[in-house]
């Protein structure tokens, strides 16, 4: 049996608990919960406290900063208050250990709808660290069940958390969720473990990764792990048990600080998550479908979309319900992204018992501005007809001007190398228009007597050349 555990004095660090959206002017809401005081977070469904508690599972052991969180767990949207523990005696997440050098401050804030706790441990280097450790000690229980069955939560191909299920036959199966990786507001930790209380403190930065199997914990607790058919560890039952978690290659000059996360939350074992099943793109915004069972869990149901490098946000929009099945547009302002590139958008629903979806990702692309290159002229494909516009007014060429041949100089029979100035011409009047035959006759004629004047004149002159020439 498990001996109480009491607080005992911190070591000379100061301590300080950061509440999210809390001024200056106004306390938080508080909840009493087993003679201790907690801060209330959103919805009225979680709540947290900074506690000093022994670094590990025995009273001899030096004090350390901790953060508590304990949950409202209901059934139905009319049922009264029901806090809860998540943790044995109160004891929370406990900053275990750290490399010489770094101090450690955990905070903790409400998150995703008030469906979690994000708790956070932000390290800041007294003198330059490299390849620092933050150690996170973790005495988990359920609703008083300290001796609940513990199971790995895995993601896409590794495993990303641990639940642990109150399924004794007088509960009504509430579920604490502790997520360690890939979730909104989460640091991805580097290691994990998680065994009988006893022997958390000497596993701290042991991996169930990549550690030798039999170096993990004693052959006697054998009978208290669930395997795999490949013999991986994948849980615990039917003993007390704890977690602990790290991360490794801190890198941080004098001064820098940096926070790593994770976040807790308790729903319900029964319940069935939220399917996401298109995300469609439209003018007004992201349309999201999908299906939620239940109705408690349509209760402050909400969807989120996480853009980038961003903060996870609630959608404001109205969600429509057809039976189980929602709608809802999503607008997402992508307008400070001016940077040529893709950017992805990710989507996920949560219902009231914390319970998130699926994940749908979508990208949107942001051109680069098109600039023509005044040095290279543009030709023409030879093999693209060009097709006029039908539309275009058809503008016709103009015409170009006649220009009458210059006259044939005379040449002198005898001497033909030496050209004669040509003989004046005379143009002809411009005909009248035609009114009757007569009149065509009379055009006639008269060009014809202009003619012989003409001839008769170049006659004379070579007349004249030949009397010179004598």
């Amino acid at each position: 049996m498990k001996k109480i555990i009491s607080a005992v004095t911190c070591l000379a660090l100061a301590f300080s608990l950061t509440v999210a959206s809390v001024s200056a002017e106004e306390a938080p809401a508080t909840v009493n919960f087993e003679s201790r005081v907690y801060t209330l977070g959103e919805n009225n469904k979680m709540a947290f406290r900074e506690t000093t508690y022994s670094a590990f599972a025995a009273s001899s052991d030096a004090s350390c900063k901790s953060i508590d969180v304990i949950s409202n767990y209901k059934t139905s949207a009319d049922a009264a208050d029901n806090w809860i523990s998540t943790s044995y005696n109160e004891s929370g997440f406990r900053v275990a250990k750290s490399s010489d050098g770094l101090t450690v401050t955990p905070s903790a804030k409400s998150v995703l709808n008030g469906n979690y706790i994000q708790v956070s441990f932000t390290a800041k280097a007294e003198a330059a660290v490299e390849n620092g450790m933050i150690g996170i000690y973790y005495d988990v229980e359920i609703n008083n069940n300290d001796a609940a069955q513990l199971n790995v939560i895995n993601g896409s191909n590794k495993v990303i958390g641990f639940d642990m299920t109150d399924d004794r036959t007088t509960s009504t199966n509430p579920k604490l969720s502790v997520y360690l990786r890939e979730k909104p507001g989460v640091t991805d930790v580097d290691t994990y473990w998680f065994g009988g209380y006893q022997d958390g403190q000497g596993k701290l930065f042991k991996s169930m990764e990549t550690d030798d199997p039999a170096t993990l914990y004693p052959t006697n607790y054998d009978q208290y792990y669930i395997k795999d058919t490949d013999g991986k560890l994948i849980g615990y039952k039917s003993n007390d048990s704890s977690m602990n978690f790290a991360w490794r290659n801190i890198n941080l000059a004098a001064g820098e600080s940096k926070t790593f996360s994770v976040i807790i939350g308790v729903g319900n074992a029964q319940s069935q998550a939220p399917v996401i099943s298109s995300v469609e793109k439209t003018d007004a915004g992201y349309v999201v479908k999908g299906t939620q069972a239940g109705s408690y869990e349509k209760t402050n149901f909400a969807v989120m979309y996480k853009l980038a490098e961003n903060d996870t946000a609630t959608s404001p929009s109205a969600i429509s319900w057809d039976g189980d099945n929602f709608t809802t547009t999503v607008p997402v302002d992508t307008s400070a992204y001016t940077t040529p590139g893709d950017y992805n958008i990710s989507f996920l629903a949560m219902n009231n018992y914390g319970a998130s979806s699926n994940t749908i990702n979508k990208t949107f692309n942001v051109a680069a501005p098109v600039v023509p290159d005044p040095e290279t002229p543009v030709v023409p494909d030879p093999e693209t007809p060009v097709v006029p516009d039908p539309e275009a007014p058809v503008v016709p060429a103009p015409e170009a001007p006649v220009v009458p041949a210059p006259a044939a100089p005379v040449v002198d029979i005898k001497d033909p190398e030496t050209p004669l100035a040509p003989a004046p011409v005379t143009p002809a009047p411009e005909a009248p228009k035609a009114e009757n035959p007569k009149t065509n006759s009379d055009a006639i004629s008269i060009s014809l007597i202009a003619a012989v004047i003409t001839m008769c004149g170049g006659l004379v002159i070579i007349s004249r050349r030949k009397k010179e020439s004598k």
